[in-house]
């Protein structure tokens, strides 16, 4: 005898596109998944009630796999009748809604900490490589050359906004994962990816880059510079993962308005 769910349960079938990965399987145990033809995934079964189902597509969404519908079916266990559509919430607009949410917040973040942190550094770290006769003036602009200076400053704001939206774009597919964990592991984590992946192994050559250790010239690697210009990127990539970790959990998942009241 096959043990029937209670009459009061409500049959849902939450359509996702884009095939579930065997891993997650276990995240929806004693729903019926169904891998279809056209590439969405089909979780159906019963469901006992609304905040059951808001569990269910807040792990949808912690998947980060785009919700197509969600439809309910007063039924029984051996019997599924006609299905009546729910409305759900347009979720590409949510998508790009809360892109430029985090977008926004990264951009300040990045904005604030990248020129604050360099104009203390200027004044208390690396102020002597900008003289004329210092090693930054071999290569760089610096502000004694009046009109070559003013190329930085016309141009300083909008490219450190464009760079913190290019680092924004990159951890946004992660956004999810990194509000699931605990704020200090979010701060390790995207401070490695910035300082050690942006900076230390960058292929870019620099003072505090392996590949400037490996090409430039020895008077661009002495110890008192690269020390510097690690210190520099150090604190700036510390306060910036700091920051984006933080600014984070104000970003809502609006799944409560993904299915009715």
């Amino acid at each position: 005898m096959i043990d029937q769910p209670p009459s009061d349960l409500s049959f849902y079938e939450i359509r996702i596109k884009g095939h579930l990965d065997a891993q997650w399987m276990a995240w929806f145990d004693g729903l019926t998944i169904t891998l279809e033809e056209n590439g969405d995934t089909l979780l159906s079964g019963h469901v006992p009630d609304q905040a059951a189902l808001h569990g269910l597509i807040k792990k949808v969404r912690d998947l980060g796999m785009p919700l197509v519908s969600v439809v309910q079916n007063q039924s029984d266990f051996s019997k599924k009748g006609k299905g009546m559509n729910i409305s759900v919430a347009p979720v590409k607009k949510i998508e790009i809604k809360k892109f430029f949410q985090f977008s926004s917040r990264v951009v300040g973040a990045h904005v604030v900490t990248y020129i604050g942190v360099g104009v203390l550094a200027f004044l208390f770290l690396t102020r002597e490589f900008f003289n004329p006769d210092g090693i930054a003036a071999q290569i760089m602009r610096t502000p004694d050359q009046h009109a070559l200076w003013r190329h930085v400053t016309i141009w300083m704001l909008p490219f450190q906004i464009l760079r913190g939206f290019l680092i924004a774009t990159a951890l946004f597919p992660f956004l999810s994962c990194l509000q699931s964990w605990p704020y200090w592991k979010r701060v390790v984590t995207i401070a490695g990816l910035y300082i050690v992946l942006g900076q230390w192994a960058s292929t870019v050559a620099g003072s505090g880059t392996m590949e400037g250790w490996l090409i430039l010239k020895p008077e661009f690697t002495t110890f008192p510079i690269v020390i510097k210009a690690m210190v520099e990127g150090f604190i700036q990539g510390l306060a910036l993962s700091a920051w984006i970790s933080k600014s984070i959990d104000a970003i809502k998942h609006p799944s409560s308005d993904m299915v009715p009241k």
